[in-house]
C-alpha cells in the first residue's frame, strides 16, 4: 500500500493486533474464556498466531469488550451485558417515574447526568480496555445509589401523601 495508507499506521495495527488476538483467546476459550486479568500475560502466545504485530511487551485489548471476551468468555459477556441492560432499565424506570411526579423534577437532571455519563462511559469502551474499570464501577454504584434514593423519596412521599389526593 502507500506510503500514507491505513496498513502503514502502526496504532491502528496494534490495535486490530490487539484486538484480533483477544477474539483469538475467545476463540479457543469460549466458554469461561482465558481467565480474568489473564489476557496480558496470554498475548504473545495469541499475538504469534494472529501474525498482524509481534511486540515484546505485555498489551491490552484496546476494547473492554473484547478484553472482557476474551478473559471471561461468554458466560462473562452475558453477566456483563445483563448489568448493563438492567442497570439502563432500571435507570429509564426511575426517570419515567419522576417525570410523571411533579414533586420531584429538581432530580431528574441528576438521573440524566448519570445515565448519560453511563452510556457516555460505555461507548468509549469500544475502544478502551479495562484499565478504566474502577470508573464504570463508579458509575455503577452511582446508579444504584440514584435508583434507590429515588425510590426511597417516592415512597415516603406516598406514606406522606392522603388517600385521596393520590387517585
Amino acid at each position: 500500500t502507500s506510503e500514507n495508507g491505513i496498513y502503514q499506521d502502526t496504532s491502528f495495527r496494534g490495535r486490530s493486533s490487539e484486538m484480533l488476538t483477544g477474539l483469538a483467546m475467545f476463540a479457543e476459550h469460549p466458554i469461561l474464556g482465558v481467565g480474568a486479568a489473564n489476557y496480558r500475560p496470554n498475548y504473545q502466545r495469541y499475538a504469534q498466531l494472529v501474525g498482524i504485530e509481534f511486540r515484546a511487551e505485555e498489551r491490552d485489548a484496546h476494547s473492554l469488550y473484547v478484553q472482557v471476551l476474551a478473559e471471561t468468555g461468554i458466560l462473562g459477556v452475558m453477566a456483563f451485558l445483563g448489568l448493563v441492560f438492567f442497570l439502563l432499565e432500571a435507570l429509564n424506570k426511575a426517570i419515567r417515574t419522576l417525570e410523571r411526579s411533579p414533586h420531584l423534577h429538581e432530580w431528574l437532571p441528576w438521573i440524566n447526568a448519570i445515565r448519560l455519563a453511563l452510556l457516555s462511559y460505555l461507548m468509549t469502551s469500544i475502544f478502551l480496555h479495562n484499565a478504566y474499570i474502577r470508573y464504570f464501577w463508579i458509575l455503577v454504584a452511582m446508579a444504584l445509589a440514584a435508583i434507590q434514593i429515588t425510590d426511597n423519596m417516592l415512597n415516603r412521599r406516598e406514606r406522606t401523601t392522603p388517600v385521596e389526593v393520590r387517585r
